[in-house]
């Protein structure tokens, strides 16, 4: 991406079936929503520390996505953002996260863990409806190391 990119705007890339790999510049302070969403063959996205949140349906049904690192800079994570990503199992949430839209991690697969910095966040994501715990385990772990 160029270096000195300030904004990715809706649906920038939707659809592209050909990205696989994506690296956001710190530059980067605001993504628009369904930026990334059903791309096939995205496996890892790269957040950048000047994003304040995660838009909403940002990777919505990107089933080869496999890792998530929220920065610290985010307060917010939008509505299905990582929705119906059935290779996520690691995601990171930061205790600078205050709000988690519904759905945003609904779908994730069998033994996957979310790993949150702070009970505050483990609490928010127990509270609503963000992540499908039917599909088998999805361990919720709070461990301030991992950040």
């Amino acid at each position: 991406m160029v270096e000195n990119l300030q904004k990715i705007n809706y649906g920038a890339f939707a659809k592209c079936a050909s990205l696989e790999n994506v690296e956001i510049p710190n530059s980067v302070s605001v993504i628009g929503e369904f930026a990334f969403t059903e791309c096939p063959s995205l496996k890892s996205l790269s957040l950048p520390n000047g994003i304040t949140s995660v838009p909403a349906n940002i990777c919505n049904e990107c089933p080869l996505l496999e890792k998530i690192v929220i920065p610290n800079t985010v307060t917010t994570v939008g509505v299905k953002a990582f929705n119906w990503c059935e290779n996520l199992k690691e995601v990171y949430i930061p205790a600078s996260v205050t709000s988690i839209g519904n759905y945003a991690f609904y779908r994730m697969p069998a033994n996957s863990t979310i790993y949150c910095e702070s009970q505050a966040v483990a609490d928010l994501l127990v509270q609503g409806n963000h992540y499908d715990c039917t599909r088998g385990s999805t361990t919720i772990v709070v461990d301030a190391s991992k950040f």
